[in-house]
């Protein structure tokens, strides 16, 4: 018996999972610099994400006051 095993991804899109905005930097310079797959689409999450810790030191804090430094170093980082 033969089996034909068919592998098919359509989109990779590693996901940065920091809250620290250094790390989302580094990891995406490192996802830069890797091979990518050209068999798909290749999406790089340029994302901060809180964790419990960051909650917990800042639960009255906003997400959108966090982006707004994450977006500020990642516009020139894109172009």
């Amino acid at each position: 018996m033969i089996v034909d095993v068919f592998v098919f991804q359509i989109c990779q899109s590693p996901w940065p999972n920091t809250p620290q905005i250094d790390n989302l930097f580094q990891f995406l310079d490192e996802q830069v610099a890797s091979p990518r797959s050209t068999n798909c689409i290749n999406v790089i999450q340029g994302q901060i994400t809180p964790d419990d810790k960051s909650i917990r030191n800042h639960p009255f804090g906003s997400l959108h006051s966090t982006s707004q430094e994450t977006n500020r170093r990642l516009i020139p980082w894109i172009t």
